[in-house]
């Protein structure tokens, strides 16, 4: 049985589906010092690294270490600070070997387990990427739209219309999706909610990845879908 990290806040039918689909569902723990939108997100607190991987701060570590049967959680050096930048240690998008991130505010363990470093000044890298390969994304940010399409990494640029964090501010399209197998990609909502979903699912078919819509209705950004999945 595969883990999936999902915020602990998730809509129960995400849950659900992900849950009948054969997953197990780890939920994630709230770290006091970020800001409520983001206190419970993946994204913010454990990098998932390829293969049975992760990098985890040292604030969850063993709760982590404890939950993810079967994988490995390494502990990190930074713990996660409460503002902007010192609360991106953990927000990168590892494609195969290589990373996007905001390098500079990175966690330095979680950079000696990259072979290439895409730098970034995006430091929400994984929250604004929506890894679809090793090879392609789907992003709305300008900055790692340019980095990644320079280092050969085929990238869709979109908009960031119709997704929303709790508190009903814009969120990011890392954050509302994930690979949950190496050819099928997973939204926490109605992916037609968007208004460049057509683009979306075409660029997904190019590359042989199936969407599946975890819940109906609006899409809402919980901070990444983290399955330990190889592509």
């Amino acid at each position: 049985m595969k883990n999936v990290i999902l915020d602990l806040r998730t809509n129960e039918k995400t849950v659900y589906t992900l849950e009948n689909m054969g997953f197990n569902v780890v939920p994630t723990v709230k770290i006091d010092n970020l800001y409520d939108d983001v206190a419970t997100h993946a994204d913010m607190q454990i990098a998932y690294m390829g293969g049975d991987v992760y990098v985890s701060s040292p604030e969850v570590y063993d709760y982590y270490r404890k939950k993810l049967i079967g994988s490995k959680v390494i502990c990190g050096n930074s713990e996660i600070g409460g503002k902007y930048p010192y609360d991106i240690c953990y927000n990168t998008a590892v494609l195969g070997n290589m990373g996007i991130c905001y390098e500079k505010y990175t966690d330095k363990i979680l950079l000696s387990h990259l072979k290439k470093v895409i730098n970034v000044r995006q430091g929400y890298s994984k929250c604004s990427t929506c890894i679809v390969s090793k090879n392609a994304i789907i992003t709305a940010d300008t900055g790692i739209y340019k980095a990644a399409e320079s280092n050969g990494i085929e990238v869709l640029y979109i908009n960031n219309d119709g997704i929303h964090l709790r508190s009903g501010r814009i969120g990011f399209i890392g954050g509302v999706s994930g690979l949950i197998d190496k050819g099928t990609l997973a939204f926490n909502g109605d992916i037609n909610r968007h208004s460049d979903s057509d683009i979306i699912k075409d660029f997904c078919k190019n590359k042989n990845v199936e969407i599946v819509c975890l819940k109906d209705g609006e899409l809402e950004d919980i901070g990444t879908i983290t399955v330990n999945y190889d592509i």
